[in-house]
């Protein structure tokens, strides 16, 4: 397999070197093409790693379309130093309109990058053999997380009315449906007469979020309950 890759390697460089150190069309078409195939390749490790209703829409067409056009940017660039500065200031003024819910997500996006770099510079073992170990490396934390019963960092949100109400009874449910929480936020409404708790809890199964919803809100002092699988509510 070492051979192959070394030997695909050694014929992009050939592509390179007959062109006088400039890159042929040819070239420049099969570095954009191989990048947007590992791009893609990047796209479906994340959607198979992640839950549908954690998925970001439109992050997946977004993984595809970066490998290539960073190979685009790597081969524009060179061994121009001046245009990598230029390059690097333009680019710094494009932000993501829709903010990213989990910082794995960003480590997609910077895989995406490195992959699309690797190729675009003609580094082709780089780019397959990090993409692979990279691969192996999310599957496996995916297989572990799945292991881990319940979810860390599931949010649940109580609002209890009025604040200085005993909260042995609330808690009293809570012990039923989770193995233990900490509280991440707690905020007091002087209008509204309410304590806002936001309680990051541990063991729980979600599909028992509705039952454990339900009986939240058979505490007269709790006023609203709501829950969310991770930390973006």
């Amino acid at each position: 397999m070492s051979e192959h890759l070394l030997r695909a390697q050694a014929g992009l460089e050939l592509l390179a070197d007959a062109a006088n150190g400039e890159p042929s069309l040819g070239d420049v078409a099969l570095r954009i093409a191989l990048a947007a195939l590992l791009g893609a390749g990047v796209a479906v490790i994340y959607r198979s790693s992640r839950d549908p209703d954690e998925r970001q829409p439109g992050f997946s067409h977004t993984l595809v379309l970066l490998a290539p056009l960073i190979a685009m940017v790597t081969v524009a660039v060179g061994q121009n130093i001046a245009a990598a500065f230029t390059l690097v200031g333009t680019l710094a003024i494009v932000r993501f309109r829709a903010a990213v819910r989990d910082t794995r997500d960003m480590a997609f996006v910077i895989f995406s990058v490195a992959v699309g770099m690797a190729l675009g510079s003609l580094n082709l073992v780089v780019g397959l053999a990090g993409f692979a170990i990279v691969g192996l490396v999310v599957f496996a934390l995916r297989a572990i997380e799945l292991k881990v019963p319940g979810r860390e960092g599931a949010l649940l949100r109580i609002v209890v009315s009025p604040p200085g109400t005993d909260p042995a009874a609330w808690r009293d449910v809570l012990a039923r449906y989770v193995q233990g929480y900490s509280v991440v936020k707690s905020s007091v409404d002087r209008k509204s007469a309410e304590l806002d708790l936001r309680l990051s809890v541990r063991g729980f199964d979600p599909e028992r979020s509705p039952a454990l919803l339900v009986d939240l809100l058979q505490v007269p002092s709790v006023a609203r309950a709501s829950f969310a699988p991770d930390e973006a509510t």
